[in-house]
């Protein structure tokens, strides 16, 4: 059921599954695969005739593969990727490098403009307002 790849359509050839019926398998999958706690996003693509989902794990992803199966949605219609922590969101470690560091000129910058936005924009609206 994991698929690595799309089923590709070609310009000559027929898509298999029309985006009517991609429609309503995605929206009779909706409220059980957003339960999913591993769900992390879907898709409807139109190019490659196919719903695309993606979990965090392979426990998620073979409980996606059960709920598609048990409505009945054809196997070859769901793509399920099973992204990496990185792709998601965890830290990636970095070393440090010289360019790493702010300068001193780079932080009185973000200070002031910290404290400069704030005032200019007072002032624009009390200008704003004397206008009216």
């Amino acid at each position: 059921m994991l698929l690595a790849q799309p089923p590709t359509v070609s310009a000559q050839s027929e898509p298999r599954y029309s985006i009517q019926e991609l429609t309503r398998w995605y929206d009779e999958l909706r409220d059980p695969v957003f339960e999913l706690p591993g769900l992390v996003a879907t898709d409807l693509d139109e190019v490659a005739h196919v719903l695309r989902y993606s979990v965090v794990d392979d426990a998620s992803g073979a409980s996606l593969a059960t709920i598609v199966e048990a409505r009945g949605v054809p196997e070859d219609a769901i793509v399920i990727n099973v992204m990496s922590r990185a792709s998601i969101g965890d830290p990636i470690a970095v070393s440090p490098s010289a360019n790493d560091s702010l300068s001193p000129p780079t932080i009185w910058l973000v200070l002031t403009g910290a404290v400069v936005a704030p005032i200019l924009l007072l002032v624009a609206a009390r200008w704003v307002l004397g206008r009216l």
